[in-house]
């Protein structure tokens, strides 16, 4: 069950203030030597911590290097610290930047096609009923996004994702918003709200959240009397244009390197991929970090998608006979750019991760993960924790290998739910 950000926050340890009233009480019962010792070295220690070059160290060991913007002091850049990780978890502002999968702008028989629908915009986003089809051309495709912030998210967001990937089945969500079928302009309010309103709706009597789900639904029909869009709109919504054989979303592109562009230091990896309705999910992934913002070029000029390309025996090799532990100085793992490469253990064995290490490229080969072939089609997550934390400003993830349920089928074409990280989100 993926972790919500109230679930975490519930587990971290709360700090106690002691009242000032037993502070003067403890030090009537203390020496006054000892306790000018006590504020002396206080003070000391406070100065002290208050050094950039402290932080600094601390960030190169526990946040991958990340830089913060320009601070009067180490304690205030602290403080920045401490709201970020408050806010640690799925990280919501990742948007579709650019991806080499092509669509076809008409169908067999003439017809217009909803190229809107096949882009890979839903890949980023965690909504199990929104999953992304590339259709025509290569199975081998880039699909890359940047980190942003500044988005207007309801506050039970990924609360009412996990209501609906626990107690909806992915099957059912998939055919009846999948937009293989039709444009899914849906908000996640609006599939919640269909789903569940209406004395729960499909919720169970017995479920012990069946009353915060009939107030959310009461919340969301009050708000959609009041005018509010049951269809994406904004960054939300798909809007793109073609160039060099790339698609790619000009918003996204203007936002990239502004006031808007953010930091994550990635802790965690999370990938999912359809449910059986999909007939070809993918099966082999490999993910870059970007350590600047990543632009349209990254995709159309090729190199990370001959890299990909050069790079998929060797990772196929990696999952189908994952050595557990610590690799380092394989020919292949050199050619694509890293050093050494440590396992990120899963218990049931069937969906292997690595996270890689050594480039000090702007673009690094961040990790590499994937599913065993011929899985019970009930295993489609995987997520892992990184062993060495991530500062990055966007993923481009390379999906090398599809499994294909449906030989028989027509064109090639790969689906996929979502690929993302979670982590701690700066600005």
């Amino acid at each position: 069950m993926p972790q919500t950000r109230s679930m975490l926050a519930r587990a971290a340890p709360k700090p106690h203030r002691l009242p000032s009233d037993i502070l003067t009480r403890i030090a009537a019962y203390t020496r006054d030597d000892d306790l000018a010792r006590l504020a002396l070295s206080a003070k000391s220690a406070l100065t002290a911590l208050d050094n950039q070059q402290i932080w600094a160290a601390s960030l190169r060991t526990n946040h991958d290097g990340l830089r913060i913007r320009a601070e009067p002091d180490g304690l205030r850049a602290a403080a920045r610290l401490a709201q970020a990780r408050a806010q640690k978890g799925p990280v919501y502002g990742c948007h579709a930047l650019a991806s080499d999968a092509g669509s076809s702008h008409f169908t067999s028989l003439g017809q217009p096609r909803a190229v809107d629908s096949y882009w890979v915009d839903a890949m980023f986003q965690p909504e199990p009923w929104r999953v992304h089809y590339k259709t025509m051309g290569s199975e081998r495709i880039l699909c890359a996004a940047t980190l942003l912030t500044g988005g207007v998210y309801d506050p039970d967001r990924q609360w009412m994702i996990d209501a609906l990937r626990e107690r909806v089945d992915a099957f059912d969500l998939q055919r009846d918003y999948s937009q293989w079928s039709r444009v899914c302009p849906d908000t996640l309010a609006a599939i919640f709200y269909r789903e569940f309103g209406g004395d729960g709706g499909g919720v169970s009597p017995i479920d012990d959240e069946v009353e915060r789900i009939n107030r959310k639904c009461a919340e969301l029909e009050g708000r959609f009397d009041s005018g509010e869009s049951r269809v994406r709109s904004g960054l939300a919504a798909t809007v793109f244009a073609e160039r060099g054989g790339v698609t790619f979303d000009t918003r996204i592109e203007a936002l990239c390197g502004g006031a808007r562009q953010a930091t994550v230091v990635a802790t965690s990896l999370v990938v999912r991929r359809p449910s059986g309705y999909a007939s070809r999910p993918g099966r082999i992934f490999l993910l870059f970090g970007c350590r600047r913002p990543p632009r349209v070029s990254d995709v159309a000029d090729g190199r990370l998608k001959q890299l990909s390309i050069d790079a998929t025996p060797w990772c196929r090799r990696l999952l189908n006979r994952p050595p557990y532990g610590f690799l380092a100085g394989h020919r292949d793992m050199l050619a694509l750019g890293c050093t050494k490469a440590r396992s990120l253990h899963r218990s049931d064995g069937q969906t292997p991760a690595y996270q890689l290490f050594g480039s000090d490229e702007d673009i690094f080969p961040m990790a590499v993960c994937g599913f065993r072939r011929h899985l019970n089609q009930d295993v489609t997550d995987i997520r892992v924790n990184l062993r060495q934390p991530e500062a990055i400003q966007g993923i481009i993830v390379a999906i090398l290998e599809v499994e294909n349920t449906d030989p028989e089928g027509g064109e090639v074409n790969v689906d996929m739910e979502y690929v993302g990280v979670e982590g701690h989100t700066y600005t």
